[in-house]
């Protein structure tokens, strides 16, 4: 919704803005990033791994239309001011990456050789609450950093590992979007919504863990650990959703505030804040 003169005001999206704008690049600032004498089976590898996160970026890019709209419709312009670097930011990694598709001369893997990735994408766009679409945001993105950080590991001297730097310091602009929605919005969301999303990060664990297993093979053939990988992707989303503030939510747990439960029932049931100790009682009888 159009008005004479919005709101812009929120000073921590003001200047994840300013420096979105600031620091711009495309592909053709490394005119030679693509890798030189890479090996056809590395060439391969590179695809096939590059598949989801390229993926993430087109549901990233594709996904602030939405979001765009939302904010703009709750007059919230500071969230739209920030997200128009967002989505110059997701064109770039897209082009780029289809650049180097292009210059590897491989495809991406299809839906039908990586089925969870329509699942993940799927369950990234789910729900109808913004919160739901911001959560994937920022799950996705933290594992586009990882993957971008064994890419700059893996070819530091080559132009490819110079992008991948700057690639990763945009991610990193879209991490901390997310940390402070999440964060003053988190608590306004009714049980069942903040539910969904604690299942929603489980969820994504699932499947971005499948993921990691399925292309475990095409990893190895570029000296890079998939378990490792996704070890350390699962402790940074681990760490981000308890400084939001997202964690199990039971309305039987004490702890929650809730009535006692009844410990019988939830002895070696997951997904409460009184997992362990309804465990304990119930290992000690």
């Amino acid at each position: 919704m159009i008005r004479i003169k919005p709101d812009i005001s929120d000073r921590k999206l003001l200047r994840l803005f300013h420096l979105g704008a600031r620091i711009s690049w495309t592909s053709e600032d490394y005119p030679e990033f693509l890798p030189s004498g890479v090996e056809p089976r590395a060439a391969l590898a590179l695809a096939h791994l590059m598949t989801p996160v390229y993926l993430g970026e087109q549901s990233a890019m594709l996904g602030a239309n939405r979001a765009i709209a939302y904010f703009s419709e709750h007059r919230d312009m500071s969230y739209v001011v920030y997200l128009s670097t967002f989505m110059v930011d997701e064109a770039r990694h897209l082009e780029a990456i289809t650049r180097l598709y292009d210059g590897l001369q491989t495809d991406p893997l299809a839906i039908r050789d990586l089925p969870d990735m329509l699942r993940y994408h799927h369950r990234m766009r789910a729900g109808q609450e913004i919160a739901t679409w911001v959560f994937g945001i920022m799950v996705s993105d933290l594992f586009a950093k990882h993957f971008y950080r064994a890419l700059a590991v893996l070819y530091k001297d080559a132009p490819l590992g110079h992008m991948a730097v700057r690639v990763i310091q945009d991610e990193s602009r879209h991490q901390a979007f997310a940390e402070h929605y999440l964060r003053a919005n988190l608590p306004t969301l009714s049980d069942d919504r903040y539910t969904e999303l604690w299942d929603l990060k489980e969820d994504l664990l699932r499947i971005i863990g499948n993921m990691a297993r399925s292309l475990g093979d095409d990893a190895r053939a570029l000296g890079i650990s998939a378990p490792e990988l996704f070890d350390r992707f699962a402790t940074d989303v681990s760490e981000h959703s308890r400084r939001m503030g997202l964690k199990a939510r039971c309305r039987r747990c004490p702890l929650e505030g809730g009535p006692p439960p009844d410990w019988s029932q939830l002895a070696g049931e997951g997904g409460c804040a009184c997992e362990a100790f309804s465990r304990t009682v119930a290992r000690e009888g």
